[in-house]
């Protein structure tokens, strides 16, 4: 995080963002509590626990004080709405009001304070936009930060801002995994933020305006000494990040000094010194630990089981994979995106990836496919996101509560975020007791829904169970694709055979990207069956000898999901769904809710074919082929064309024995979510 705030008084615009500014509320019996606008009376509000309320009332004042013409007033109070909603995760108000607030600040007279709260509100939505996922927005609002302080008179302040908003455009990069520009970005904003130490005079640099700079200066070395490590540069690595934790020392910034112990441990791991990274894991989670820093100890846990794997310690690295593994699925772990996302940890996967081949190389296979199947139930929980899922009738009336607890999580991480040490231990307690009502609802939950439940918190089945669970003449092939390989699980009522497959991430994606443009452009089907088969080579072929029975359930994982399996073609010229019943699931542990699934069902089969969605979106013999499942099906209901409507399908599909849709599909890779089935607008017909 590098939100930093700066006062308009003179001779003190570096000092104000360590400061806080008096009370930040007033109110009365029957009146309104009034929040102030500075970053001293956000904190303060989310201090008090009233971060909710202060949003709220900010944004009523900023559409009241717009209306009465007052744009400057209302730019503060929409910079302050952006400010608390960031601190309390709701990136999307944040992103709004902070984008209104840099338009009216933009828009007013410039002058020395207009300037530094569109630089502050631009680091704000930058942020904001960075945890929402959206890191090329979030890189433009850096830029404009740039450009904005670009026009002080005064070099300190030029090199002040520049170094600031380089080092958050670094941190861009670095989540983008371009680690190059990372490193250049990142070695551009020290100089700056160095240079300015530099003019400052000899007795400044130690006062509170020299503390602010460096308090940038320390974490912008620390990014580049990751970027450096990346790029393999690793004495270069272990410089600068010595540098950075001996500054963070000095300065008292423990976070900043525990990740830069933490990312020594990755450093000296890399070098080929599991030993001493070892030692280096131990000493960083003791500091993670003093700051309950829950995505540091992730990392730490997950170097420290990397490093006894290395040293041949089999039984330790597992334990502390799955030390890793429960931060991850801990409601902290869960709910605390925003540290997640903020680069202690670049991807949670990778911990339930090296606990896979960590387990596979004991030869604990079932192990490792429980493991598999925890990194499903995360990745899906991640992807949910902040979604409520209660939705259900039976349900549904627990929906507010989740929501009024998931805020008051939120806010009371936020609390600790921004807590100073006198300050820590009260928050420490507010969150604790915060998560204890939330596991008493989960509790709940789970008596009245276990299906809600397995969609709230990680639960997956084992592998034992999967195996009572699979229906008889059925095989599972539950893939899991890393960087390096890609392994595979064949899974019988009777017996588990674990393969892997020489099919690196990269190959795979670029082999599946290949044969969906062959269908998708109409290559000639000796194109189209090559590449068929030889995805059926790397893929099925050594699972082969297992496949006898007359139905597979496919889960697939990363890339694979955007494979068309059916259309994978065996060496005898047989495409794979001329041989099986194929049927995909998101993972195995839904078996566990399947049984039953569907026998309620009693209405007929309803089979859609080609809506009505212009000349362009035609597709051929869509048509013919929902006439074709209403002809095996007598008493099926058939909608075509315009008949194909998203009123009509709502409607009919609760009851449909069957739901057979030959349409279009629009798939949002980056927020699968958003993606949808395209019908014909218009109500029922």
């Amino acid at each position: 995080m590098r939100l930093r705030s700066v006062s308009p008084r003179p001779g003190l615009w570096l000092v104000a963002m360590l400061m806080a500014t008096g009370c930040a509320a007033s109110g009365g019996p029957g009146r309104e509590t009034r929040y102030d606008a500075e970053l001293g009376d956000v904190q303060e509000a989310i201090q008090r626990g009233e971060g909710r309320q202060a949003l709220a009332f900010h944004q009523r004042a900023a559409t009241e004080l717009e209306g009465r013409g007052r744009a400057l007033e209302a730019a503060r109070s929409r910079a302050a709405a952006a400010s608390l909603g960031w601190r309390l995760g709701a990136y999307e108000i944040s992103i709004r009001e902070g984008l209104r607030a840099a338009e009216l600040f933009h828009a007013a007279h410039r002058t020395e304070e207009t300037v530094w709260r569109l630089a502050n509100v631009l680091t704000v939505v930058g942020q904001s936009y960075k945890q929402a996922g959206d890191l090329a927005a979030a890189a433009r609002a850096f830029q404009a930060g740039i450009e904005a302080t670009g026009v002080f008179t005064d070099v300190e302040r030029i090199l002040f801002w520049r170094g600031h908003f380089l080092g958050n455009l670094a941190d861009v990069a670095y989540a983008e995994r371009d680690f190059g520009r990372a490193l250049a970005l990142g070695r551009e904003a020290v100089a700056a933020l160095e240079e300015h130490v530099v003019r400052l005079p000899a007795e400044a640099r130690t006062d509170e305006a020299g503390r602010v700079v460096r308090s940038i200066l320390a974490p912008t070395l620390a990014l580049v000494g990751d970027a450096e490590r990346h790029l393999d540069r690793l004495a270069d690595s272990e410089a600068t990040l010595g540098r950075a934790r001996a500054l963070a020392r000095e300065l008292g910034i423990l976070e900043v000094e525990a990740g830069a112990v933490g990312s020594l441990g990755w450093t000296a791991l890399a070098r080929g010194d599991p030993r001493g990274a070892l030692l280096r894991f131990d000493e960083a989670r003791a500091l993670a630990r003093r700051l309950d820093h829950v995505a540091l100890l992730m990392s730490v846990e997950t170097g420290a089981a990397r490093s006894l794997d290395a040293l041949g310690r089999g039984g330790e690295a597992l334990e502390a994979f799955g030390q890793a593994m429960a931060l991850v699925e801990d409601l902290r772990g869960r709910l605390s995106e925003t540290d997640l996302r903020a680069g202690f940890l670049d991807d949670k996967q990778a911990i339930y990836h090296a606990a896979v081949r960590a387990a596979l190389s004991q030869g604990r296979e079932a192990e490792a496919f429980n493991f598999a199947e925890r990194a499903r139930a995360r990745a899906f929980l991640d992807l949910l996101g902040g979604h409520t899922v209660l939705s259900r009738a039976r349900t549904r009336a627990l929906a507010g509560e989740e929501i009024r607890l998931r805020a008051s999580l939120a806010e009371a991480q936020a609390l600790l975020r921004t807590a100073g040490a006198a300050g820590r231990a009260a928050a420490r307690s507010r969150l604790e007791a915060a998560e204890i009502a939330y596991r008493g609802f989960l509790d709940r939950v789970r008596r009245e829904s276990p299906e809600q439940a397995s969609l709230m918190t990680v639960e997956p089945v084992m592998l034992a169970e999967v195996q009572r669970l699979l229906p008889a003449g059925t095989v599972l092939l539950e893939f899991m694709v890393t960087e390096t390989e890609t392994i595979l699980w064949v899974v019988e009522r009777a017996a588990s055979r674990v393969l892997r497959l020489p099919a690196p991430r990269a190959e795979l994606a670029k082999r599946v990207d290949g044969l969906r443009r062959a269908l998708a452009e109409h290559a000639p089907l000796a194109e189209v069956e090559r590449q068929a088969r030889e995805l059926d080579e790397l893929l099925l072929a050594p699972a082969r000898p297992y496949l006898g029975a007359e139905r597979l359930l496919l889960v697939p994982h990363d890339v694979l999901h955007y494979l068309p399996f059916a259309a994978l073609r065996s060496p005898s010229g047989r495409w794979l769904v001329e041989d099986h019943t194929l049927a995909v699931l998101p993972s195995a542990s839904v078996l566990r809710y399947l049984e039953g699934k569907g026998r309620s069902a009693t209405g007929p089969v309803v089979a859609l074919g080609n809506p009505e969605l212009g000349p362009a979106l035609a597709l051929r013999y869509a048509e013919r082929e929902a006439r074709a499942v209403g002809q095996l099906h007598p008493g099926a209901t058939v909608l075509l064309g315009a008949e194909a409507t998203e009123a009509r399908i709502k409607e009919l599909a609760p009851r449909a024995r069957i739901l057979h849709l030959a349409t279009h599909g629009d798939l949002d890779e980056r927020a699968p979510l958003r993606s949808a089935l395209l019908l014909a607008p218009g109500g029922a017909t």
